[in-house]
Order: C-alpha cells, then sequence, then structure tokens
C-alpha cells in the first residue's frame, strides 16, 4: 500500500489567505520523518500539546483527529466534503482558536475530523494533518538532511544548486510549473506534496503526462478520504531544473478525468531542502 495525505476541501482557496511575515531571524523547528518519509512535526492547539501532526503542503485544509478535537475542547461548527485521490467522504469541521509551530501561529483554523481509527491505519502515532490554510501565510523551508523546518526566508539555507519554479494557486492548494524544454506544449503541473511517499501520475482519457515503462502492478493507494486502486510502474524520465530522474517508481491513477489543473504529486522528500516563497509565489528546489 502506498499512502499519500494529498486532499482537498471543496470551495476552498490559498489565494485568499494573506501571507504573514515573520520576524527576520529564522528559527528553526526539528522533526522527524515516519516510515512513508512523512514530515511529523510538534504543534501546539489551542494552548494544548504538542501534538504530532503531518507537514502536508498538498492538503488544502488541516486535519485532526477525534480525539484531539476532544481533547483541544474544539466546537464542531459545519460538515464538509474531502476529496483525496478521487474519493469523497463527508467530515465534521471543527473551529481551532490557535495553531502554533515554534513561531508561526495563526487564528481561527478550520479543520476537518479524520476518525481515529481511520488515521491510525493511515499513521500510527499521529495526531492529524497541517495543510496550506496555515502552512500558505509563511515562507519556510523543509530541509530534509537537517530534518528542521525553518520559518522565515533564509538565504543561508538556499544552495547554489537551488531551482526556481512558479507557483500557481489551484482548488485549494499549490501546483508548480516544471518546464521539460523545447517540444512540449506547456509545462508540466504537478502538487508539490510533502505528504506523497512516492511519485503520482493522473491518467486522463487514457493519456499519461510522462512515459512510464510497460510493467505495471496492482496496488492501493490510501489518503484521507479512504482507498483507491492504481498501479505501480517506472517513470522513464522527468527533468526538474537540475535533477533528472531514470527509471523511478511512480503510482499512476486511472480514470483522473475529474482531477482538476495537476498532471499529479511531486513528493518533495526527492530534494534536499525545499523552501516556499509564498509572497512571491515561488518554490525553491534544492539537491
Amino acid at each position: 500500500m502506498v499512502r499519500t495525505w494529498c486532499s482537498l476541501i471543496i470551495a476552498t482557496a490559498v489565494s485568499g489567505i494573506p501571507a504573514v511575515r515573520l520576524t527576520a531571524t529564522a528559527v528553526s523547528t526539528p522533526f522527524t520523518l515516519d516510515a512513508s518519509g512523512a514530515v511529523v512535526i510538534p504543534v501546539q492547539i489551542n494552548g494544548r500539546g504538542p501534538y504530532r501532526l503531518v507537514v502536508d503542503t498538498g492538503s488544502s485544509r488541516s486535519a485532526v483527529s477525534r480525539k484531539l478535537a476532544v481533547e483541544a475542547a474544539a466546537p464542531v461548527v459545519a460538515k464538509t466534503t474531502v476529496v483525496s485521490i478521487g474519493q469523497e467522504t463527508n467530515r465534521l469541521v471543527v473551529e481551532l482558536d490557535r495553531i502554533e509551530v515554534g513561531p508561526a501561529a495563526r487564528p481561527d483554523i478550520l479543520a476537518s475530523v479524520i476518525p481515529d481509527q481511520e488515521l491510525t491505519t493511515l499513521a500510527p502515532g499521529v495526531d492529524g494533518v497541517l495543510g496550506q490554510d496555515f502552512l500558505a501565510t509563511f515562507d519556510y523551508t523543509i530541509d530534509y538532511r537537517r530534518r528542521t523546518l525553518t520559518w522565515a526566508a533564509n538565504p543561508a539555507l538556499l544552495g547554489s544548486g537551488d531551482h526556481r519554479f512558479k507557483l500557481r494557486p489551484e482548488e485549494g492548494r499549490y501546483l508548480v510549473d516544471i518546464p521539460q524544454g523545447e517540444g512540449r506544449e506547456r509545462a508540466l503541473r504537478f502538487v508539490p506534496d510533502s505528504g506523497a511517499a512516492v511519485m503520482v501520475l493522473y491518467e486522463r482519457d487514457g493519456h499519461l503526462p510522462l512515459q512510464v515503462g510497460r510493467g505495471r502492478r496492482p496496488l492501493e493507494v490510501a489518503g484521507l478520504s479512504g482507498g483507491r486502486r492504481a498501479v505501480l510502474s517506472t517513470l522513464i524520465e522527468l527533468r526538474i531544473g537540475g535533477l533528472v530522474l531514470h527509471d523511478s517508481p511512480v503510482v499512476v491513477l486511472t480514470g483522473c478525468d475529474d482531477v482538476p489543473g495537476a498532471d499529479g504529486l511531486l513528493p518533495l522528500s526527492l530534494f534536499d531542502r525545499v523552501t516556499f516563497l509564498a509572497r512571491d509565489g515561488v518554490i525553491m528546489l534544492g539537491k
């Protein structure tokens, strides 16, 4: 089974979230990587915690376990539809008075509630997901080598080989444009996803955005709204700035005609460090 947290909640958008400027001094928060390579960080919610939340740049909204929602005395304010890997499910929505991660803090976050057993099956020992409703307001760097999340843009963290790509908000999350050189009508567009364990391509009308190998093995992909059948194959080649992926594993999701905008998911764990510059609409990928 392959896991991806990537989800969105209908009728939300990162474009409506104002960017917040932190102090000029960059402050780092240590994180751990779980068995699937997801970034897990300590978070204070409503003055309680720390709780263990997955940093998911591919999710439009944050989500918490039912246990956390009860402990934090978070009131239920609505119901919503969560869409993940092409599946839909209804969730309760609770209001979190305040979320704090190191120096980064935001009030009044609306989070969906994941049943405890479902979350345990998806990721044991995790209390929820920190999505773009929180993350999109800040500039930050995820450093996979040092295992730190640094808040505020810090030029010292950028290497000479870091490549700059444009971010565009769409359907409550970001897409990154990855040019592929001459011969293509447009750049490839991927969700930059810190929650994806492997590269994912969406197949529409029987067509894929990139060439994959002939071998295909069935598997199940698990997400916030349940599982879905997919196939595991091999990516022939993908150029991401100076990085070239050859014969890399890739999950192909078929029947994605209803998935807007993106060509697939780009796992950020492929890189040594990733910097999101929210105010500039830019992502920096370093290897």
